[in-house]
């Protein structure tokens, strides 16, 4: 079971305003941790999509079924504005990474 979503304007409460860009990853990170179960950060990064700044975590959880879930949360920064593309999958699937990392690729900013 895989997914990819995209969510473009992110909540006024955690756009560039009022957070930098590391206390938004935190403040995400923060918010994970306390609500997944078997919550744990795989790897962090910092890069640039489609010329603007970005940063990605995955993250591990497991959920109630005992899967456990990989996450791929990226973050966009653009001006004043934050986008975010997410993706999943199954741990025990993992050639499924390379596919929801081909879509998330594929996402541009208008």
């Amino acid at each position: 079971y895989s997914t990819v979503r995209g969510i473009f304007a992110t909540p006024r409460n955690i756009s560039k305003e009022f957070l930098s860009n590391d206390d938004l990853l935190n403040y995400q990170i923060d918010q994970y941790a306390r609500s997944l179960v078997g919550f744990k950060v795989v790897t962090t990064r910092s890069y640039i999509f489609d010329t603007k700044p970005a940063r990605e975590i995955v993250y591990e959880y497991e959920t109630q079924g005992k899967l456990v879930y990989h996450t791929i949360e990226r973050y966009i920064f653009s001006s004043d504005r934050v986008y975010q593309i997410s993706g999943g999958y199954v741990v025990t699937q993992p050639q499924s990474e390379s596919l929801v990392r081909k879509m998330m690729d594929s996402f541009r900013l208008l």
